[in-house]
């Protein structure tokens, strides 16, 4: 009975062993199979880029070969592809299998691998295959358990194993473990436990059923204690255990089809994804982001020589996203971080974000990488065109067959803003240089709108604000010319009158000196009157009628005089207009500007000319007055005369 109940609890302990191994087993299922999902994932972008035309398929299928080919995981766990053949497309480890006929591969047990791979790829389009296989480096073949999966696109099959002879090694530590305790139970049980032992056998026996079901997987079948002894308290256990397995084998199950529907989302993703765990080390990379990093490797290996995409998952992230070769800057972002890492000649924006548990602690690190280096090219041409315009330069235009989408219509855009603006400027500075050249003919006639419409139809209204200033100048030149002529004729009668009158007043000298000598002659004639009777008389009355045509004459030289007077008047007003208009004749031409530059030089003269002309005026008009002053007193002198003339003459009568 002792021994039934010693090899009772021996078979329990094997039973409760085959259980863990098939956990552990699930466990490394589960890894491979996540481990090709995210290799079938790298396939898929490959295709991808083939279908949107950026490569060939033959270059596609070439690249994908070389990324697969160096992706390890688990340290040595590695990746293979085959055909539907089978044949060999690409085997990390043996090369040499690459491209030969594997339908007769079989393993030592005699099964035929690949063979088997391809009826469940047909049949389901993944599944697990169980077979024998040297480990990397190795010859002796041991277990493997592999998870393949249908490339469809490219008739293809992907796979990747984990080695499970650690697994049992593992076992056999623990089966060790079991004996002793076995051991150590049968030294306590010993005799005693003979008689304890045939009471209980049925029920370890039950026990033992219960353990092989629950090592089986089945976990729906409730496990009664009975009794509340100790083989009562085992099969409490035993259910507890049921229980907690079956638990964690649906949340497992629900954790690891929602891990892989995510995986597989994040895979299909366009961005850059990757996660790591609370320590910084990569635990996921989606398809898209091992791309980004297969291409920008040999960037990054020239500040970290040590830094390979096949080791990617489990290395640390700081040797990126914290080495000052790369970061140009840093700051907080949320709860995360936002930084900018300049790689190569790739530019990109990395967010950050803490994963938090359920008890909120921080259990992981999720990343988007979003490459700005188109952006930050289209940046640089934006500023460069624009400094450009702002010097005066509107040649610079932006690329736009090296641009899509946004970027394309911005540079579009800005290309057309620039041209609208040359196009503008153009305009103006033409007709502005014809202006200047003295052409009123140029205007702008192109169609424009908002701001260059106003400067367009400004630019014109200035132009015929101008022939129109310009035709009033004219007339205003002409009008001064011919009023510049009349001062000039004026001019001309003034100083022939004026020698008229230098004339006159030689003349009436002349008759003054005339008036003394005759005075003189009548004083001795009056001396002598009594000698010259009747030849005083006559002469008296000759003399009368001289002195009576003296005073006429003096009469008309103060008529002239005053004549004159008027006349310089006159002279000094139109030299006055003529000053007001040079003055006008200015300001119109400063308000032509440049063109009115000569109208100005001529007003300018004219008032000159002007200026002098009432200056000569009044110094004329001053010797009138001095000569109509001095002519006045002659007429006062000849009236006496005249007078005493008659005296003398009633005095002789």
């Amino acid at each position: 009975m002792v021994a039934g109940s010693l090899i009772g609890i021996v078979l329990l302990a094997a039973l409760l062993l085959g259980a863990m191994r098939s956990n552990m087993l699930e466990d490394r299922k589960l890894a491979a199979r996540f481990a090709v999902e995210s290799a079938w994932g790298v396939l898929a972008a490959f295709e991808k880029r083939a279908v949107a035309g950026e490569l060939t398929q033959e270059e596609a299928r070439k690249q994908a070969i070389a990324t697969l080919r160096t992706l390890r995981y688990n340290g040595e766990d590695y990746f293979w592809i085959n055909d539907f053949g089978p044949r060999m497309v690409m085997h990390p480890t043996k090369p040499e299998l690459e491209g030969k006929d594997l339908s007769g591969s079989k393993d030592p047990n005699g099964k035929h691998l690949f063979v088997e791979f391809v009826a469940v790829a047909k049949a389901n389009g993944a599944g697990f295959v169980d077979y024998m296989w040297p480990r990397p480096g190795a010859d002796a073949p041991v277990d493997k358990v592999s998870y393949v999966r249908a490339f469809e696109p490219w008739g293809w099959i992907i796979g990747s194993g984990i080695y499970v002879d650690d697994v049992n090694a593992v076992l056999l530590r623990q089966a060790a473990w079991v004996a002793l305790i076995v051991l150590v139970v049968a030294a306590v049980i010993g005799i005693p436990g003979v008689r304890l032992g045939r009471s209980i056998a049925a029920r370890l026996r039950d026990a033992g059923v219960h353990a092989r079901a629950i090592s089986d997987g089945v976990l729906d079948r409730s496990i009664v204690a009975g009794n509340r002894d100790e083989i009562g308290h085992l099969l409490m256990s035993l259910e507890q255990m049921r229980i907690d397995l079956k638990e964690r084998t649906e949340r497992d199950q629900a954790v690891a089809a929602e891990n892989l529907r995510i995986r597989t989302a994040l895979d299909f993703v366009n961005r850059n994804v990757r996660i790591a765990n609370a320590d910084g080390d990569v635990i996921y990379a989606n398809a898209t982001m091992m791309k980004t990093l297969i291409d920008i490797e040999g960037d990054v290996r020239t500040s970290v020589p040590q830094f390979s995409v096949a080791r990617i998952l489990g290395s640390n992230i700081a040797m990126l996203c914290n080495n000052p070769a790369f970061v140009r800057k840093s700051e907080p972002h949320g709860t995360g971080q936002r930084s900018e890492l300049v790689i190569g000649q790739r530019t990109f924006e990395v967010i950050t974000t803490p994963i938090p548990g359920e008890s909120g602690q921080r259990i992981g690190i999720v990343a988007e990488w979003t490459e700005r280096t188109q952006e930050i090219s289209v940046e640089r041409e934006v500023e460069d065109m624009i400094a450009a315009a702002v010097s005066g330069d509107f040649t610079h235009r932006i690329k736009v067959d090296d641009k899509a989408g946004f970027f394309k219509t911005l540079a579009v855009s800005m290309n057309e803003l620039v041209a609208v603006v040359a196009s503008g400027l153009e305009d103006t500075a033409r007709v502005l240089n014809a202006i200047s050249r003295g052409v009123l003919t140029e205007k702008i006639e192109r169609d424009y709108a908002g701001t260059f419409g106003q400067l367009k139809n400004d630019t014109n209204t200035t132009v015929d604000k101008l022939q129109e200033v310009i035709g009033r100048i004219r007339d205003s030149t002409e009008a001064i010319n011919t009023a510049a002529r009349e001062i000039a004729a004026g001019n001309s009668d003034l100083s022939s009158r004026t020698e008229e009158q230098a004339g006159s007043l030689e003349e009436t000298a002349s008759s003054m000196e005339e008036l003394n000598a005759t005075v003189k002659q009548n004083a001795e004639s009056a001396l002598k009157a009594n000698e010259l009777g009747r030849q005083s008389n006559e002469a008296v009355m000759r003399g009368a009628e001289t002195v009576k045509r003296v005073v006429l004459t003096m009469s008309d030289i103060q008529d002239s005089s005053r004549k004159i007077a008027d006349i310089i008047g006159v002279i000094d007003s139109i030299a006055f207009q003529t000053n007001i208009l040079a003055l006008n004749a200015a300001v119109e031409a400063a308000r032509a500007g440049e063109q009115g530059r000569g109208f100005a030089v001529v007003a300018s003269e004219v008032r000159t000319l002007a200026q002098r002309s009432a200056q000569a005026a009044k110094e004329i008009k001053g010797l009138i007055a001095d000569s109509v002053e001095r002519v006045d007193g002659g007429a006062k002198l000849v009236a006496e005369a005249g007078a005493t003339m008659e005296q003398v003459v009633d005095s002789f009568r």
